[in-house]
């Protein structure tokens, strides 16, 4: 779900950057079929996902929503640091957010043929939509919440996301502002040892 995170995390890396955008659209089986940098991406997103499961600082974000959130409070933060990783755009990178987001969709374009045609479809009208430019709003986030709420099979609030998170904002910002440096810290490490596998 978190999309922006995945693909600023491996931006000199277009290959691992393909593999770790789309690691949570694959089957098993697709999965299983990575090579080489693609495989290295599907590996980074992993790592990523579980040390964000892992990181106290998030771990109190979802418990800042766990009330009205339930079990997609944890779904419902990775988008809301997707939306501060926009806000906080130019402390981690020297491009303007909309030029990164014009060079991803030019990556995935031309690592097509890495992709099934299911999943093609998917990025192709994600790459229409201009679906990473909408985390940089509010009336974005509420959209992406909207979406994510017609396709969830279970009941839920997520109606309720962005006034869950503009009513403690100041709070997540603070735990993100905890998070993310850590976060980073630990790509170089892993991408190490990907290289020594």
């Amino acid at each position: 779900m978190n999309y922006l995170a995945h693909l600023l995390l491996s931006r000199e890396y277009p290959e691992e950057m393909v593999g770790n955008f789309l690691t949570d659209m694959l089957t098993w089986q697709e999965q299983q079929a990575l090579a080489g940098g693609y495989m290295d991406g599907m590996m980074m997103h992993r790592q990523i996902d579980a040390y964000t499961d892992r990181h106290e600082a998030v771990r109190e974000c979802i418990r800042l929503i766990r009330g009205t959130q339930g079990k997609y409070a944890p779904v419902v933060v990775d988008i809301l640091f997707d939306y501060l990783i926009a806000r906080h755009w130019f402390t981690y990178y020297k491009e303007p957010l909309e030029l990164f987001v014009l060079e991803v969709y030019g990556i995935l374009s031309t690592h097509r043929t890495a992709m099934s045609e299911r999943i093609w479809y998917r990025v192709e009208r994600m790459i229409h939509a201009n679906w990473l430019v909408q985390y940089t709003t509010k009336e974005g986030l509420e959209f992406v919440f909207e979406r994510l709420q017609s396709r969830t099979r279970f009941e839920n609030n997520l109606q309720l996301a962005v006034r869950d998170f503009m009513d403690q904002y100041d709070l997540f910002e603070a735990r993100f502002n905890q998070f993310f440096p850590d976060l980073l810290a630990q790509i170089p490490v892993w991408r190490e040892s990907f290289a020594v596998e």
